[in-house]
């Protein structure tokens, strides 16, 4: 660990700063605070970008100005100074900077690094399988409970209905069934939907023009067969 030239510390938002107090002093240059301060300032450096006010102690009256600035600021101002001792705080801003990069990353933020892959490995997940299609498995197994609910509804693959309705009914069932999940083809729903279609089947019903037909030709030939 490099020895501490000039202190700095952390501000609210995690950024490593230093004390232009400090840095002034360490400096030693010829004009009081608040005038060479607002001399740096004239080159461009930005209030809330490059440096922040901070509360400052003073021995009596009002608190004296104090300002915390951001370390490329602290090392563009060490250089503007044009001395050898301006040189000497640039570089030890420039070698702190380095070390902080060559630190083996804390647990904390290992910790935090860990749990945002997992979020991106969750969100990739997701995002697969919502793109990802029913397998052929589950296509059949729609067809198998989608030929059931037709015939259940057409009362028996021996009733009259059966022989007259049964392909306007299954022609329906898909038709609605590609309307409800906005698919061209029922094989194209998406497997984290394929719950969702059964239950869509099991409730499917006909529309109402096709249910009468059903119920009346099915009653008409259950009165034929008993007379």
């Amino acid at each position: 660990m490099m020895n501490e030239l000039i202190q700095t510390f952390q501000n609210n938002d995690g950024q490593t700063v230093v004390s232009g107090r400090d840095l002034h002093r360490f400096l030693k240059v010829g004009k009081d605070f608040s005038t060479w301060f607002k001399d740096m300032m004239a080159y461009g450096f930005t209030e809330g970008t490059d440096f922040s006010p901070i509360s400052g102690k003073s021995s009596g009256g009002r608190p004296r100005i104090e300002y915390a600035m951001t370390i490329d600021m602290a090392k563009e101002v060490s250089m503007i100074q044009r001395t050898e001792v301006g040189k000497m705080a640039r570089q030890y801003f420039i070698d702190m900077e380095k070390q902080a990069k060559d630190l083996p990353m804390s647990m904390e933020d290992m910790m935090i690094n860990q749990l945002q892959e997992q979020k991106k490995i969750k969100s990739d997940v997701n995002m697969l399988k919502d793109n990802m299609r029913i397998t052929s498995a589950n296509q059949f197994t729609l067809q198998s409970h989608g030929r059931q609910q037709v015939v259940s509804i057409l009362g028996g693959k021996k009733s009259a209905a059966y022989q007259h309705f049964s392909a306007k009914a299954f022609s329906q069932l898909w038709r609605d069934f590609k309307q409800a999940f906005s698919i061209p083809r029922y094989s194209d729903l998406p497997q984290a939907k394929f719950d969702d279609g059964l239950e869509f089947i099991e409730n499917w019903l006909p529309d109402t023009e096709l249910r009468m037909s059903i119920q009346r030709l099915n009653r008409s030939n259950v009165f034929q067969t008993i007379n």
